[in-house]
């Protein structure tokens, strides 16, 4: 409840109100009083110049009616109690009172206390003696308290006429305020068919007029978020169905590829065989050489026929994600190309226990691919080709790598290297259907990684690849 704003804006303006009259106050009982104590001031040093000329000639000439007469014409004044002359022996010759024998006069120490002024009379050097004046305290407390009484009343009810503008200044000011905050509540739920509805100028109204204008346009735009949403799904339903439509296309044309063109390939070779057994003889040199041709091509067919099915199948086939260790499936591959050719030298550095996260049948294409790259290309090496299987980490992410000291390419073509068929290096030189670099690119893809290469000529390769977030997680241990 105190941290209500109207609790907080009406307690503000009530401060601020009271602090505003108790200064007006001040200024309306010191504005109605000081006239009075100026006014005072000045009959009393008028009255003390009277008396005191009224004592020196009553002393000099020793008749004191005049000044008695002076007294008891001063008494008539409500702010004077008393009035005595003393002559310089201290005989009472005139006073207020009628038995003059019963005064007890102050002393100069305690006569400003007791409200005394005492005046010295004199004629030139000689002393005469003193004008005793007593002021009457209460007059003044009088005074006072009746200046008091008439302002109170005009406090009070100026108080009371504040506190009722202030509550309702809140009221008015809090009002908008609070029609804004609901408004802005339903907002958040999501109910934007609420309007402030404010008028007027000020500025808690020109805001509650800005969040109107602020909800038509979030409805108009979520209206156009809804129909895009629809036209979202259409889409989606269109391409679902595009998408179905399109494998079951590359399932025909796989089974077409399997089937319809790889049979007359393997008629051709076949025949070829036939030819090249049963006829050699009657073929001659020339003869001989366009059978093993036609042999060798059609072979090379067919292996580039089950490249683009494998590289065809990799998009298709579903992936299971899971922790493998890259370095054992590096140590398996690279034991069956060392049992496949007994003859190459070759050493193989694989750094153990690289754990990545991936689908294990399709990273073990990739590896495969790789390693054969680097296997191919290192062959002209008879003593010292070297092919390291490594990891290192740079701004948190895991590059694995494949390198090898091979021939290397130039890297001006390297943008070629994972483009379908495409070759740095003829078949006389390196045998090769062009798909295995595509094939890696695609499966390194599907991991969300990337892949490059980095080479000089003569010099050997550096293959790179990442496994996407997921790789991050694991590290080179």
């Amino acid at each position: 409840m105190l941290n209500s704003l109207k609790i907080k804006t009406a307690g503000t303006v009530f401060i601020l109100a009271t602090i505003l009259l108790t200064l007006a106050m001040v200024y309306t009982y010191n504005a109605a009083f000081q006239p009075n104590i100026k006014n005072i001031e000045i009959t009393k040093k008028i009255i003390l110049k009277i008396l005191n000329q009224l004592a020196e000639a009553a002393l000099v000439s020793k008749n004191y009616n005049a000044v008695q007469l002076g007294i008891d014409n001063i008494m008539g004044e409500p702010f004077i109690d008393n009035a005595h002359l003393l002559d310089s022996r201290g005989i009472v010759v005139a006073s207020n009172q009628l038995d003059a024998s019963k005064l007890h006069l102050p002393s100069t120490d305690t006569a400003i206390k007791d409200n005394w002024e005492i005046l010295k009379i004199h004629n030139g050097s000689d002393s005469l003696g003193y004008l005793y004046v007593q002021y009457s305290p209460a007059y003044l407390t009088g005074r006072k308290n009746a200046v008091l009484i008439g302002v109170l009343p005009v406090a009070v009810i100026t108080a009371l006429l504040m506190a009722g503008v202030s509550l309702l200044f809140v009221h008015l000011f809090t009002r908008k305020l609070n029609v804004i905050s609901r408004m802005v509540e339903n907002i958040s739920r999501g109910n934007f068919n609420i309007r402030s509805r404010l008028e007027g100028k000020d500025e808690v109204s020109r805001l509650g007029q800005s969040f109107d204008h602020m909800v038509v346009w979030i409805e108009s735009e979520q209206r156009k978020l809804l129909d895009l949403n629809k036209q979202l799904e259409l889409r989606v339903k269109e391409s679902t169905k595009n998408y179905k439509m399109v494998n079951k296309e590359l399932e025909d044309f796989y089974h077409a590829v399997s089937h319809d063109l790889k049979a007359p390939l393997r008629s051709i070779d076949g025949f070829s065989l036939a030819l090249f057994e049963d006829c050699f003889d009657a073929l001659g040199d020339d003869g001989q050489d366009y059978v093993r041709r036609i042999k060798s091509n059609a072979t090379h067919m067919a292996e580039l026929i089950d490249s683009l099915l494998k590289l065809s199948r990799v998009s298709q086939n579903k992936m299971n994600i899971a922790q493998i260790n890259l370095s054992e499936i590096c140590k398996e591959l690279t034991k069956r190309m060392k049992e496949k050719n007994p003859d190459r030298t070759i050493k193989f550095h694989i750094e153990p226990n690289i754990f990545v996260s991936a689908d294990r049948q399709l990273l073990s294409t990739v590896l495969e691919n790789l390693l054969d790259n680097a296997w191919k290309y290192t062959q002209q090496k008879v003593t010292n080709a070297v092919i390291e299987i490594g990891c290192q980490t740079k701004e948190n992410k895991k590059i694995c790598f494949v390198k090898d000291n091979g021939v290397g390419f130039d890297m001006k073509y390297a943008d070629k290297l994972f483009t379908v068929f495409q070759r740095l290096h003829s078949n006389r030189e390196y045998d090769g259907a062009g798909v295995g670099l595509s094939i890696v690119e695609r499966i390194i893809h599907r991991h969300g990684g990337e892949i490059w290469a980095e080479s000089t000529v003569g010099h050997g390769s550096y293959f790179f690849f990442t496994l996407g977030a997921d790789c991050n997680k694991s590290k080179c241990e």
